[in-house]
């Protein structure tokens, strides 16, 4: 409620000893409320009834507890030609609601509202910070209330289409007369429903990047879909392994070093394999010309890992430039 406009008089009507003079005022922002079934379109205004020549008895509209608009008694005007206007509400709004029944929309969500089902199946609100301050506006505003929860469970927003989702659009069509549990105000909400000043901010805010998937040893492969490049990396980890056995022959038959140490086939072929899949190897040769052999086909699999992701980026700029063009 607002302002209330003043009182015009009106035309002396015959009789009015014995009538009394009603004049009705709409305050200046009027609030309009669509309530639960049975209440329809409701209109807050101020009513002046003539008691006396410029004394009015005022009244204002008010929900009692069945949700029944009725007139309350607000006092006393005394009236005159030059009086300054009213700029104080009949009534402060939400001081008291007078024991009205709130329906209030929820969702599940704790440390903030705690639900649980009663033995008749209904929800009930269990425990939690918002829990706690809905109890306490009750007592001090005079009300009690009920939860429900929105059909998606969700906090609410407003769609392209105009629709509005969650707690929050509950509200907004009257199929609830609050929401509270953890509710964020933002641009979308704040032209769809009302909010009360802020209760509770988070005053630390880390912010990181956000998580992207974990390679896995097999993720380079994916990127090749080519036959041919699969054929071609099979082929060369099923030569690693021979080769460097080779080599280690040849070079003890060339030194004919009998205390050189012979590397088992099944071990460099699995070393190899290993180096494939971006695992290390528990052992590498003392000899050099098999350390290069190592060396290079390590290169190689670092290529492998790196080729494909770089050639996704590529392909990707290459597009960007073309589209651009």
């Amino acid at each position: 409620m607002s302002v209330v406009r003043r009182l015009k008089r009106k035309e002396k009507l015959r009789k009015s000893e014995e009538k009394e003079e009603v004049a009705v005022a709409l305050e200046k922002s009027v609030v309009e409320r669509k309530g639960e079934e049975g209440n329809g379109r409701e209109v807050w205004v101020a009513l002046a009834v003539r008691q006396d020549l410029g004394i009015y008895r005022l009244y204002s509209t008010f929900l009692d507890v069945d949700n029944t608009l009725t007139l309350l008694n607000a006092g006393k005007w005394v009236w005159k030609s030059r009086a300054p206007r009213l700029v104080t509400p009949l009534h402060p709004p939400y001081t008291r609601l007078g024991g009205r029944r709130l329906v209030t929309s929820v969702v599940n969500n704790w440390p903030f509202f705690n639900l649980t089902l009663g033995t008749d199946g209904s929800l009930r609100p269990h425990s939690g910070i918002d829990v706690s301050l809905l109890n306490t506006m009750a007592q001090h505003l005079n009300f009690t209330y009920s939860v429900v929860v929105p059909e998606d469970g969700q906090w609410g927003t407003k769609l392209d289409n105009g629709t509005v989702t969650g707690m929050v659009g509950m509200v907004a069509s009257h199929r609830a007369q609050l929401a509270i549990d953890e509710i964020t105000i933002n641009d979308l909400r704040e032209d769809v429903v009302d909010f009360t000043f802020p209760y509770y901010l988070e005053s630390t805010v880390i912010v990181t990047e956000a998580p992207a998937a974990k390679p896995c040893f097999c993720c380079p492969f994916t990127l090749y879909t080519q036959g041919t490049v699969w054929m071609l990396v099979v082929a060369s980890t099923l030569t690693v392994g021979p080769a460097l056995a080779c080599i280690s022959r040849a070079r003890n038959r060339l030194l004919k070093a009998q205390e050189t140490s012979v590397h088992p086939l099944s071990h460099l072929s699995f070393n190899a394999f290993r180096s494939l899949l971006n695992q290390s190897s528990p052992r590498v040769p003392n000899e050099w010309p098999l350390r290069m052999v190592v060396y290079s086909w390590s290169l190689f699999c670092i290529t492998i890992y790196g080729i494909g992701p770089a050639t996704d980026h590529l392909v990707s700029l290459m597009r960007k430039i073309c589209g651009l063009l």
